[in-house]
C-alpha cells in the first residue's frame, strides 16, 4: 500500500467557511486513514503554513483531531512560513520546518514532485 500526504493549502486568515471547511475535511481524510492504518502524512503548505497557530488553540473547533494526529504531521514547508509569515509561530509550537528542495530566496521547499515520483497518493485541501 502507497503512503498518501495530505497537502493543506487553504488559508485561515481568510475566515472564511471554506478554508476552515478545507482544513477540516483533510483532518477528517486523516482520521479515516489512521483507523484504517493505512500510511499517510501531513504537510502544511503556502498559506497553509498558518494552520498550526491556530489548530494548537485549545479552544478551536479542529484541535483534538489536530492533536489526534500530530504523530502524522510531517511538517510545513519552510520557504512557504516564511513567505506567509508564519515561522515564527511554527518555530514557537515546534513544527518541523520541511525544506526537502533548494528553491533559490528561499531556506528550501517541500519536495512536492517528490510524492508523484514515488507513485504516491497526493492530496489537496
Amino acid at each position: 500500500m502507497s503512503n498518501t500526504a495530505i497537502f493543506i493549502f487553504s488559508d485561515p486568515s481568510l475566515g472564511s467557511e471554506e478554508a476552515l471547511g478545507r482544513m477540516f475535511n483533510a483532518l477528517i481524510l486523516g482520521s479515516e486513514l489512521k483507523k484504517q492504518g493505512a500510511p499517510f502524512e501531513i504537510v502544511f503548505q503556502g498559506t497553509g503554513t498558518r494552520w498550526p497557530q491556530h489548530l494548537e488553540d485549545a479552544d478551536h473547533p479542529a484541535h483534538g483531531l489536530y492533536k489526534d494526529l500530530y504523530g502524522h504531521i510531517k511538517g510545513a514547508c519552510s520557504g512557504c512560513a516564511e513567505i506567509f509569515k508564519a515561522k515564527e509561530s511554527l518555530d514557537e509550537i515546534g513544527m518541523n520546518l520541511l525544506k526537502d528542495s533548494n528553491l533559490p530566496g528561499t531556506s528550501g521547499v517541500t519536495d512536492m514532485a517528490g510524492y508523484i515520483t514515488r507513485g504516491e497518493q497526493f492530496l489537496i485541501f
